[in-house]
């Protein structure tokens, strides 16, 4: 495997002995230059030095929403801002981020060039307990930053209760995506190019992906074939998409429904099924976590080997009681070890709103963005439990952590 790396010369010393162990080699492309250097289709992924001199690059803006995977070396406190600016959404500040890039470029297959193999893609499940945790502004946070560094991002509003995506991103929904494509996807032949026809494009000042609208109403349900729509989701995986799933709250199957009828929750226990991440949003508050508790072991028998990431939307501040006493009781109830806080930013989601757009497209800097990031790190290179990449033996390179944790240079140059 090969890497570009845009970094100092000495930090770009220091990453080949640190990537050293994981076969993969590094070219050096130096830090100041203006443009892309050729031969860029050639490696299989970027590291970027975050450095304050790259403030604003519009190369590397265009790099960062290009076909190349990329990831940032946090060198100071200005670092996390640089990264925003550049739209570049996997930061790397310790040394087991960077293994954990480089196991995603062996899961995607890297950077390939026409003709070669396509990169695997993926089903992000985003399901919450009945209640309105905020799953939806949860997926359309992930689908802006994972699109920053991968454009083959598609959104599926596949919450059969309350479809809601298209219309608050202002995208045409007189017809319902998931419903032709599954009506389509009846064919066992059917391609990834003709069911992309059914979905309609977003494209933000930042981000930009497809979006497969949901139901029309609640009631059509039955308009989705599960197996078909299964199928859709497997062939544009196949294809290489990364698709995020919004999921209704209900997982419950009842006694009278039988295999090959309408079944009313059919479709997120399919997606939880076949997903290969499930992002779990909850709330702050006793009623969200006694209901995610009483689904959790449902959630946890149709997705057994699954990793699962649990967001507690609208925290207060990670050292709040409420929060506290959420962690507490997911852990002692329901055996939930880890629960990532997303702050109230109500300010950045009331703009996105009104401008039919994703929290990553409004200006101003939203710590949902920041607490999301290292979500959607995992997302990209943590697709199965057992790392792909292994250092051979004991490393004796040097631990290139004490490189970018420089401190932070006051104003800019």
């Amino acid at each position: 495997m090969r890497i570009g790396a845009i970094a100092s010369e000495e930090l770009a010393r220091s990453l080949q002995d640190a990537v050293a162990p994981f076969d993969v080699v590094v070219d050096w492309w130096g830090i100041t230059s203006p443009g892309l250097p050729m031969g860029t289709h050639e490696v299989d992924g970027v590291v970027v030095e975050l450095s304050e001199v790259l403030w604003g690059n519009e190369a590397l803006s265009a790099l960062t929403l290009g076909h190349l995977p990329v990831a940032g070396l946090v060198t100071s406190e200005a670092s996390r801002q640089v990264a925003e600016d550049l739209g570049i959404s996997v930061l790397v500040s310790e040394q087991h981020h960077l293994a954990a890039w480089l196991e995603g470029l062996s899961h995607t297959g890297g950077n390939r060039a026409p003709g070669e193999a396509t990169r695997a893609g993926s089903v992000v499940a985003v399901w919450g307990p009945t209640g309105s945790p905020g799953t939806t502004s949860m997926v359309l946070g992930l689908a802006g930053l994972l699109s920053q560094s991968n454009t083959k991002v598609i959104v599926v509003d596949a919450d059969t209760a309350g479809a809601s995506i298209a219309l608050m991103l202002n995208l045409p929904h007189q017809a319902s995506g998931v419903v032709a494509a599954s009506r389509m996807a009846r064919v066992e032949t059917i391609t990834a190019k003709a069911l992309l026809a059914c979905a309609v494009e977003y494209e933000g000042h930042r981000s930009r992906f497809l979006v497969l609208s949901g139901l029309l109403a609640p009631e059509k349900f039955a308009d989705i074939e599960l197996t078909a729509f299964t199928r859709v989701l497997q062939v544009l995986k196949d294809d290489g998409h990364t698709l995020v799933v919004d999921l209704a709250g209900p997982l419950e199957h009842y006694a009278h429904e039988v295999i090959g009828g309408p079944i009313r929750d059919g479709v997120q226990r399919a997606v939880v099924e076949m997903a290969d991440h499930i992002v779990v949003v909850t709330k702050p508050t006793p009623t969200h976590t006694a209901r995610l508790v009483r689904s959790w072991s449902v959630l946890t028998s149709l997705a057994p080997t699954t990793p699962m990431t649990v967001l507690c939307n609208g925290v207060q501040s990670p050292r709040a009681p409420d929060f506290d006493e959420v962690k507490f009781a997911l852990w002692t109830l329901a055996g939930i070890e880890e629960v990532v806080p997303i702050p109230i930013d109500s300010v950045s989601l009331t703009r996105a709103e009104s401008e039919s757009a994703t929290i990553v497209d409004v200006p101003q800097k939203s710590p949902i963005l920041e607490a999301l990031r290292p979500v959607v790190g995992a997302l990209g290179g943590q697709t199965t439990r057992k790392p792909v990449v292994k250092a051979r033996g004991k490393s004796t390179k040097r631990d290139i952590s004490t490189l970018w944790k420089k401190p932070a240079r006051e104003g800019l140059p």
